[in-house]
């Protein structure tokens, strides 16, 4: 049983469940960010026992992020928050899209008119 029990909280995290089962939102589970430049928070492990009540409210799950922008990028997800971009806009109805491609990214500027700069999402300096 306890070796159930950490391999379910050391596996990859599937948002798929959450989703399509739970019918959760993004915002059910994440924070999004106050000040600009920062990241969307993880859930605090009391958030995911409402839910999952075997889950030591004192447990410490390791969160990892799925997809990483290279340093040189620069992403704030309060901004597109701000103008109406959804979550599954970018990273698809179960999360699993890879948004950190420049490729990914621009068309979407394109078509909305967002700014496209170079220095809009590189470090230019």
């Amino acid at each position: 049983m306890i070796a159930l029990m950490l391999l379910a909280f050391y596996a990859p995290f599937s948002h798929a469940p959450h989703v399509t089962t739970a019918k959760l939102k993004c915002a059910d589970c994440h924070t999004a960010p106050a000040k600009f430049g920062e990241d969307v928070k993880y859930p605090a492990v009391a958030k995911c026992a409402l839910c999952h009540p075997q889950i030591d409210r004192a447990t410490k799950i390791p969160a990892g992020r799925q997809f990483q922008l290279r340093d040189f990028v620069y992403f704030d997800h309060r901004n597109h928050l701000m103008n109406a971009v959804a979550c599954e806009d970018c990273h698809g109805a179960q999360a699993g899209n890879d948004a950190t491609k420049m490729s990914f990214c621009q068309p979407c500027h394109v078509k909305t008119k967002a700014p496209a700069r170079c220095n809009t999402c590189h470090d230019t300096r």
